[in-house]
């Protein structure tokens, strides 16, 4: 063999021990969803219902709009991940969340309480407690530490999907999920969610998050 043949040989070698390399090497989209991820959501529908609970007629005295909170998931190696509102990113939504739903819940307490006791500061003075005291206690259940809970889970991402179960003791089943078109160091982009393989139909997606670490 010449000696040219000889250093040929030697250069494809190692040029496919560097290939056999990167590729063993290269990145995929289970080491890309990797970290946590933001995105803004309008909850303002979320909240009313959340607010009217089980009485439908409530909603006439919420003025909700354009409330929006902060979405954060964190997805980690081992399949598991974190969800919620990020809170302080939140604070301004939630604010104005806080103030209409007040001024819904004192408005309905006005008309409620004014038949049998005149109105709804005599109803407070009868009981020994205030409009505001008893406001607050309507709000518990919507409170900062119920909405910007974290939540947890287990998740996989498989052929353009993010498979997930808001069960930690729950494999994905691969009926609940997102469909994302961009996945890469800074940006997901999902463009439609799934639940029960029934697609969500709300103006929410597509939905652009961004990596924050």
């Amino acid at each position: 063999m010449s000696v040219f043949k000889k250093v040929l040989a030697m250069i494809l070698a190692v040029s496919a021990v560097f290939a056999l390399a990167a590729c063993s090497g290269a990145e995929t989209d289970s080491d890309r969803i990797l970290g946590t991820w933001e995105a803004e959501f309008d909850v303002t529908d979320d909240l009313l219902r959340l607010a009217a609970g089980d009485e439908p007629s409530l909603r006439e005295y919420f003025d909700f709009d354009d409330i929006r909170f902060v979405a954060r998931f964190t997805f980690y190696k081992d399949g598991h991940m974190e969800y919620g509102f990020n809170k302080e990113a939140s604070a301004e939504g939630y604010e104005k969340f806080k103030a209409a739903y007040e001024t819904g819940m004192r408005k309905f307490c006005d008309e409620v309480y004014a038949e049998q006791y005149g109105s709804f500061e005599q109803f407070c003075e009868d009981y020994g407690t205030t409009p505001e005291t008893v406001l607050e206690n309507m709000l518990q259940d919507l409170g900062p530490d119920k909405l910007f809970a974290v939540e947890k889970g287990r998740y996989k991402v498989e052929d353009g999907k993010i498979l997930y179960s808001t069960n930690m003791g729950k494999a994905p089943s691969g009926t609940t999920y997102w469909v994302y078109s961009v996945l890469d160091d800074t940006t997901l982009k999902v463009d439609e969610s799934y639940t029960e393989n029934v697609k969500n139909e709300t103006a929410a997606y597509p939905k652009i998050f961004t990596k924050c670490n």
